[in-house]
C-alpha cells in the first residue's frame, strides 16, 4: 500500500496497481482541470516510493487520449485508462475512441500484464458518470 497524500477522485483515477511494485496510470488532463496537479503529485509519489522490501516502484504512464478525439463532448467525462479490471486470463480497459490513444493504452497494458488478452470496451456511459471498468466490478481474490 502506498499512501498517496491529498489524492482527489477515486483510487484508479490516477493509478491502478499493476502486480507487485508497480503502478500504472496517469491520464492526461486539460491543464486547467485540477485533476492535472493531482496526477502530476501522485507521479511523483509513486515514482520515488518502494515497495515492503524497499525495491523501487516501476511506473508506467498511460498516455490519455485527446479530449478533442473522444466521442463524448461532456465537460465531466473522465477518459480514464488506468480504470481497469484484471481479471483471469484478461484485462478489460476502455476505449474512447481517440484512436491513436486507444491503441497505445492497449499496447501498454499488454505489455504490462504479457500472457493476458487485453480487451477494450466503449464504456462512454461510466465515464460520463465519472468513472470507469475498475469502479463497476467487485473483485474477489481467487481462494
Amino acid at each position: 500500500m502506498t499512501w498517496r497524500p491529498r489524492a482527489w477522485g477515486g483510487v484508479t483515477r490516477p493509478a491502478c496497481p499493476a502486480g507487485r511494485g508497480s503502478s500504472s496510470g496517469f491520464r492526461r488532463h486539460p491543464r486547467w482541470c485540477r485533476s492535472s496537479k493531482d496526477s502530476r503529485r501522485q507521479y511523483q509519489t509513486l515514482s520515488t516510493s518502494t515497495d515492503a522490501d524497499g525495491t523501487p516502484m516501476a511506473v508506467t504512464k498511460l498516455q490519455g487520449p485527446d479530449y478533442s478525439r473522444i466521442r463524448s463532448s461532456d465537460v465531466n467525462f473522465v477518459a480514464v485508462y488506468a480504470n481497469y479490471y484484471v481479471c483471469n486470463g484478461a484485462v478489460i480497459s476502455a476505449q474512447f475512441g481517440d484512436t491513436r490513444a486507444d491503441a497505445g493504452a492497449k499496447a501498454a497494458l499488454q505489455r504490462l500484464f504479457p500472457g493476458r488478452t487485453v480487451e477494450q470496451l466503449d464504456i462512454d456511459s461510466l465515464g460520463a458518470g465519472g468513472g470507469g471498468i475498475h469502479c463497476v466490478t467487485q473483485q474477489q481474490p481467487r481462494p
